[in-house]
């Protein structure tokens, strides 16, 4: 999945094998560093997440608020690195203006999955 993904930007095979690479010593590090307090609260997530309908619930919500969470700090991260390379001028304004564009479009369609989808969810699970 990783190198399909890194194929499609246009990386070059070697580099793509290096990634690869980086990618399962890294995995395997942090599979090795598991420890087994980690793997109990994990296990104890598991069973706690699936008892009944009401904690699955609870787990989704927490699972992607966490998630959220993380975005919106990755794209403050970006946002700062943007302002640091840029600075102040038209440069900036153009690029600014080259991302409010798809991220528009992007919150429009999931503005109105949101306000469809869940109503709808919601119904046919009564």
């Amino acid at each position: 999945m990783l190198a399909t993904l890194l194929a499609r930007v246009g990386i070059s095979h070697a580099m793509r094998r290096s990634v690869g690479e980086l990618y399962t010593g890294w995995r395997r590090l942090a599979d090795a560093r598991a420890s087994k307090g980690r793997r109990e609260a994990v296990q104890r997530w598991r069973t706690w997440s699936q008892q009944s309908s009401g904690r699955r619930i609870a787990a989704a919500l927490v699972i992607v608020g966490g998630w959220t969470v993380l975005v919106k700090l990755a794209a403050f991260l970006k946002d700062a690195l943007i302002a640091s390379y840029f600075g102040t001028g038209d440069a900036l304004d153009a690029f600014l203006i080259a991302m409010v564009v798809p991220q528009f479009a992007v919150t429009v369609v999931g503005a109105s999955l949101n306000v469809a989808l869940i109503p709808t969810y919601i119904e046919v699970r009564e």
